[in-house]
């Protein structure tokens, strides 16, 4: 005759609890702080990418990353990363987030490679970025509902 034992299983049950209680202020904080790493990881990215243009008028791209306001969903929330403003170059005005673009993408046509920086700014920051979230959230749920 087989027997089966699960054990430990009040101990996920009260994991499960504390995660469906998190408030959204913590969640926005925590989404905050994983924004701010973020926008430095993408930074010093496209910095070591090359992504500079200084012949342009208005802020460079790289200064421009910000992150929207963070958008409560189902089970949690998000920001969007985004690149504000635009550049001036003679009389063509182009706004940052398509100089993001195609330095991300690159424009064969024109003979631009791509600088992924974004994704590899993302990539490389991932375990920083997440740590930020583990640390407030964590937190609240040690503060509320003990270490165990």
């Amino acid at each position: 005759m087989a027997r089966f034992e699960l054990d430990g299983f009040e101990e996920f049950d009260t994991a499960f609890r504390a995660v469906s209680a998190i408030p959204w202020s913590v969640t926005k904080e925590a989404l905050a702080e994983m924004a701010s790493f973020a926008k430095d990881s993408v930074k010093r990215s496209g910095e070591s990418m090359g992504v500079r243009d200084d012949g342009s008028e208005g802020p460079h791209i790289l200064d421009s990353i910000t992150f929207t306001k963070t958008k409560k969903i189902r089970g949690g929330g998000y920001a969007d990363l985004t690149f504000e403003g635009s550049r001036k170059r003679g009389n063509t005005v182009t706004r940052n987030a398509e100089i993001a673009f195609v330095n991300e993408y690159g424009a064969s046509r024109r003979g631009i490679k791509a600088r992924p920086f974004v994704a590899t700014g993302m990539a490389s920051g991932e375990g920083r970025i997440t740590e930020a979230a583990d640390e407030i959230i964590g937190g609240w749920i040690e503060k509320t509902f003990g270490s165990g």
